[in-house]
């Protein structure tokens, strides 16, 4: 379960002369679980867009599994193992739970337009593997009874689930998860962190990092944490190490915290 998975060197993205990300570094070994934390506005969201994908960089390095992949689009990223969710839900709201998680994972396919018209092998093979992974993907995340229900008829916090169980339909090597507690109640964040534990017990070679403001789910979860400050990467460590720095406190945590106390648990 070690070596490096993802590697970050210099990382920056400028829009109209605005320095939104500022030549950070980070590196994440396999099958642990990271969190990437900072204030609104910090950079965090851009930093996962370019990770996956969505957002060439201005500068720097993106080196997954060995290969750069910093000038290569959403879909080579996640043909490549790289997955990721939205803050805002991104779900085929008129379809059925199980046709989302098989959508989500054609993004795979190797079959091409004559194979599926006229039916043949590879299109049969490659279509039964996504159903199989699709399903594989709910019973994960504990939603298969609710497999063929409309996606938009689902509470909001099956929702958000459910747009999980599509990343993990394409089998991911690196999961990215940008603040999946966003709008849930806090019962529904502890059971969301019972998920992602889940999902890291089931699939233990699977890396994942976490983009979260939910200091409780962060620390709940999170082996090593980055975190991000007007656009710079102003501390990393373990949670412990993370909760007691200075600079942490002033810039994200308002200097509220008891130290005292230690990190924040269920």
């Amino acid at each position: 379960m070690s070596g490096i998975i993802l590697q970050i060197q210099g990382l920056t993205q400028q829009f109209k002369g605005v320095l939104a990300v500022d030549h950070i570094n980070m590196e994440l070994e396999k099958g642990r679980i990271y969190g990437l934390i900072g204030t609104n506005g910090a950079g965090k969201s851009t930093v996962v867009n370019m990770i996956s994908g969505n957002l060439a960089p201005t500068a720097g390095e993106i080196v997954f599994n060995g290969k750069h992949v910093e000038r290569t689009d959403a879909a080579h990223h996640a043909r490549e193992g790289i997955a990721r969710t939205f803050q805002n839900l991104r779900l085929f709201g008129d379809q059925t739970v199980m046709d989302n998680a098989v959508t989500a994972s054609q993004i795979t396919r190797r079959y091409n337009l004559f194979e599926m018209l006229a039916y043949l092998p590879r299109y049969r093979r490659e279509e039964k593997e996504f159903r199989e992974n699709a399903w594989e993907a709910l019973k994960t995340m504990s939603i298969e009874q609710y497999a063929e229900t409309q996606a938009d008829n689902l509470p909001y916090g099956l929702q958000r689930r459910l747009e999980i169980a599509r990343c993990l339909a394409i089998r991911p090597k690196l999961l990215l998860l940008d603040e999946p507690a966003a709008g849930m109640n806090p019962q529904e964040s502890m059971q969301l962190v019972e998920d992602i534990r889940g999902i890291h017990r089931d699939h233990p070679d699977m890396t994942i990092l976490l983009i979260e403001h939910d200091m409780k789910v962060v620390m709940n979860l999170c082996e090593y944490i980055y975190v991000m400050a007007s656009g710079k990467m102003i501390a990393e460590g373990t949670p412990k190490e993370i909760y007691e720095h200075d600079e942490v406190i002033s810039a994200y945590l308002g200097g509220s915290v008891h130290r005292k106390k230690g990190p924040a648990s269920c």
